[in-house]
């Protein structure tokens, strides 16, 4: 299985740091300061969203908005349109929850599948391994 991440700010660096000990990891972020943090992991960087999109089974994103999201999934990015049926995406953002259940519904029309799975605990949980996540799902979403 493939997986990827989008965002490597302050809550998303250390989580895909975390996640680069047990996969490799694709990653993206549009500040190459914030891809430098992962110097040194076993992360493959990709060139776009788009890319990551493409070469991934699971998308994991964790950005500062939905609207974000949003614009990342349909925006000038385009990840949505190549997303491959199948593929999980699931969102760390702490965000709107309506816009992500309007995002998921429009995903899921072509098999694509949006679980909303925002974190807490802050960057100093997500460094140590200790933050929650609270998961929005089916059973089905969960389980795998």
């Amino acid at each position: 299985m493939h997986v990827g991440f989008i965002g490597l700010g302050n809550m998303g660096a250390p989580l895909a740091r975390r996640l680069c000990t047990d996969h490799t990891l694709w990653v993206f972020d549009q500040s190459q300061t914030a891809v430098d943090t992962l110097s040194g992991a076993d992360a493959q960087v990709t060139k776009s969203a788009a890319e990551l999109a493409e070469s991934v089974d699971i998308v994991l994103t964790c950005l500062p908005t939905s609207e974000d999201l949003r614009s990342l999934l349909f925006g000038d990015q385009q990840v949505a349109s190549v997303l491959k049926a199948g593929t999980m995406l699931i969102d760390m953002t702490t965000g709107d929850p309506g816009i992500t259940r309007d995002l998921a519904a429009k995903l899921a029309l072509d098999g694509i599948d949006l679980i909303d799975a925002p974190v807490s605990g802050g960057p100093k949980g997500a460094t140590a391994g200790t933050i929650a996540i609270i998961v929005g799902g089916s059973a089905a979403q969960f389980s795998r």
